[in-house]
């Protein structure tokens, strides 16, 4: 027997149309099913954005009062480095006016 003779076993448009109808449904599952992955993704890009753009705010606050805080700190060490430096410096002139004075005696000693 053939095959192809068996398969062809008169009209069969019934048995086609319901095959065509089950085929369109199954399309139509998969494509709703796409439909839902690519909403879900969709709205998870949307929401990792939002987080994103959260913590690059936040990061940015944060370097910026970094940024604050270090400068002031700078200022403070100069500050206090700038007045440590004058406090040497009149120890110096002291010492270099005791010196002078101990010459002059020396000196007035000698002559």
């Amino acid at each position: 027997m053939n095959a192809l003779a068996e398969l062809d076993k008169g009209n069969r448009a019934a048995e086609d149309e319901e095959m065509d109808a089950t085929i369109d449904l199954l399309k139509n599952e998969v494509n709703s099913g796409f439909r839902e992955v690519n909403a879900r993704i969709d709205a998870l890009r949307v929401e990792t954005n939002a987080r994103i753009d959260v913590l690059r705010r936040e990061s940015y606050e944060q370097a910026t009062q970094l940024r604050i805080e270090t400068y002031d700190r700078l200022d403070q060490s100069r500050k206090e480095m700038q007045e440590s430096f004058r406090v040497l410096d009149a120890k110096l002139e002291l010492f270099r006016t005791d010196t002078r004075k101990n010459f002059d005696v020396v000196y007035r000693w000698l002559a």
